[in-house]
């Protein structure tokens, strides 16, 4: 059984970022379609660009193995465990779906539906501050607030907030996977970091956790309940 101390604790002190509204200098980008993906459903709900991140412009961009980083994942369907999984290729911004299929999940009705593609956004990312990072309990709960329903939803690299067990994934390659981001939701009735009017970012009541391996220019995207 998992220990709920590996939630929080000075493992899990290191320092990311997260996604706010940039300016038009700002080298990321939310939703858009600046990536092409191929082999995923034909309509929506399909797989849809969250993030396209330029790691050039960060620290950690060595460590991390590549220069450009598409998140993608389906947004108005409930997958349940299944694992998401694609390929992409910087040159010729091609992301290629590999897993995760709505056909044996649960499409969102129209009214609760995210614009399919994403409405393009420039974006900035901005320091972690010690309050969302799990170091201890007290910041552990913090950093849960900001990260289900707060504005500190959408989180690069750094320590991630589990919402159970820690996840690892394993490429097919046999290299482990590197962590990279991940998403948690926005709530209905506040307004929203991204989007316009009411809606909000909300793909159940769930986190999704972006995995990397750099070599194979593979991710894997795999979720855990906050209930």
């Amino acid at each position: 059984m998992m220990r709920v101390v590996e939630k929080w604790g000075p493992h899990l002190e290191q320092s990311g970022w997260i996604a706010v509204p940039g300016d038009a200098a700002a080298p990321h980008l939310f939703g858009g379609s600046s990536w092409r993906i191929l082999g995923g459903a034909e309509s929506p709900p399909a797989p849809c660009l969250l993030l396209s991140l330029d790691l050039k412009a960060l620290p950690e961009s060595s460590l991390v193995g590549v220069s450009q980083l598409p998140l993608v994942l389906y947004l108005n369907c409930d997958l349940g465990k299944q694992t998401q999984e694609y390929q992409f290729d910087v040159r010729t911004r091609r992301i290629d779906w590999l897993a995760g299929d709505c056909s044996s999940g649960h499409p969102f009705g129209l009214e609760n539906r995210i614009p399919e593609p994403l409405p393009e956004r420039c974006v900035s990312l901005r320091p972690m501050q010690p309050e969302e990072l799990p170091g201890d309990e007290e910041r552990y709960w913090s950093a849960c607030d900001n990260f289900l329903g707060g504005a500190g939803f959408l989180r690069v690299l750094g320590a991630p907030v589990w919402l159970a067990e820690p996840l690892e994934a394993v490429c097919v390659c046999g290299r482990h996977m590197r962590y990279v981001a991940s998403l948690g939701y926005e709530v209905s009735g506040e307004p929203s970091v991204f989007l316009e009017g009411e809606q909000v970012l909300f793909v159940g009541e769930m986190a999704f956790y972006f995995f990397l391996c750099a070599d194979c220019r593979r991710v894997r995207v795999l979720s855990q309940p906050s209930s």
